[in-house]
């Protein structure tokens, strides 16, 4: 019997002869067939959340538009739909159904794809792999799925918030009360990486009131509607690949869109009494819904600047962060280069006053290494 826990194992053992795995099984793809799929997987992105956006207006009983639907759930389905997609072909060639297999059983409501590949991808790997097993009908056992110590701290590490200090809380209480009370605020700056102290100053220089917008987390309870989403994603088709994410995505769609929609629209006009003229940030992901909280903002003509936040960008055929962030900004802010339109060359602002500790470096004759995990494309 196959424990798919220990598949990765398999994987570790087998790095020194990847090549000859390679040509028996073809399990990992060259740079020309993985831009063939990444495509495919991008078309499939557009085509269900063109599908999803008729359901969930069905649903909530709202008139929003496809388009309005494509961006605000493209970054969940791309990054989804990437991962199912990238498992299923990897499934497929080194599972043989005549093997009998241990697989688990997981609890995994009232979460999204995000949050468990965040806290415990090897849960979510497991939870994957035992559902196709489930699908194609192997021959398997079954058994609870226990978290190991080392995710346990993991968990709990990712799970720590920084304290907001008092001086903070006390600006975001008198934000909220001016947000409300004056008319609409010019810019409101938010995560763009400056400090909070850095943030003031530049809202000063602005000439307005530093507003500060603090997004939380809907947090409510809710009843996990499985019979709905069942009926959300109800397949019946016969490709294979559409089978399993069918299957995979009705228990791990985001609450966010479906139980906990309603509540966040009326969140949104509780952190934006009153629309401002323009939106800076570099972070449209955290939390989840934050993107739904743009594209409204978006809607009421607020213009989207969105500024780099990473050292990505370039290193992929279709990034999942460099095309989210572009569906929604108006304009991109990036680390001096420039790729289309929308594109402003600027720079690192995390980095702006690390000038100082380099030259202390150069002063004392050290050196310091600059390293990239990928080729750059640009």
């Amino acid at each position: 019997m196959i424990d798919v826990r220990k598949l990765d194992v398999w994987y570790t053992n087998n790095l020194a002869n990847l090549r000859s795995i390679n040509q028996k099984k073809k399990i990992f793809l060259n740079k020309s067939q993985e831009k063939t799929n990444r495509k495919k997987i991008i078309n499939f992105v557009i085509e269900e959340s063109e599908r999803l956006s008729i359901k969930l207006n069905q649903f909530h009983k709202t008139k929003y538009s496809k388009k309005f639907w494509t961006k605000v759930l493209f970054k969940w389905l791309f990054f989804t739909i990437d991962n199912i997609y990238t498992n299923h072909e990897i499934f497929q060639k080194i599972l043989d159904k005549k093997e009998k297999f241990k697989i688990y059983k997981f609890k995994i409501s009232k979460n999204t794809t995000v949050t468990h590949l965040k806290t415990d991808p090897e849960a979510f790997h497991n939870f994957l792999i035992s559902e196709f097993i489930k699908l194609k009908k192997f021959k398997y056992k079954e058994e609870n799925f226990k978290i190991s110590k080392i995710q346990k701290r993991r968990k709990k590490f990712l799970k720590k918030k920084s304290r907001m200090g008092f001086f903070k809380k006390c600006h975001i209480w008198l934000s909220n009360i001016l947000l409300k009370s004056i008319g609409n605020p010019k810019f409101i700056i938010s995560d763009i990486g400056i400090t909070f102290k850095e943030n003031i100053f530049l809202n000063l220089k602005l000439g307005q009131f530093p507003y500060f917008i603090h997004f939380k987390k809907e947090k409510s309870e809710y009843s996990y509607l499985k019979e709905k989403r069942k009926e959300l994603f109800l397949y019946k088709g016969n490709n294979d690949f559409k089978k399993f994410y069918y299957r995979v995505v009705e228990s791990i769609f985001p609450a966010e869109y479906l139980e906990l929609f309603s509540k966040i629209e009326k969140n949104f006009e509780n952190l934006f009494p009153k629309k401002p003229n323009y939106f800076l940030t570099n972070n449209i992901y955290d939390p989840e819904e934050k993107a739904f909280y743009l594209m409204k903002l978006r809607e009421n003509k607020t213009k989207l600047y969105i500024f780099q936040h990473g050292g990505l960008y370039g290193t992929h055929y279709y990034p999942t962060g460099e095309l989210t962030e572009k569906k929604i900004a108006n304009k991109f802010f990036t680390w001096g280069w420039k790729k289309n339109k929308i594109d402003i060359p600027f720079y690192a602002l995390p980095f702006c006053k690390k000038k100082k500790d380099i030259n202390k470096l150069n002063s004392k004759k050290k050196k310091f290494c600059y390293v990239l995990i990928y080729p750059i494309g640009f």
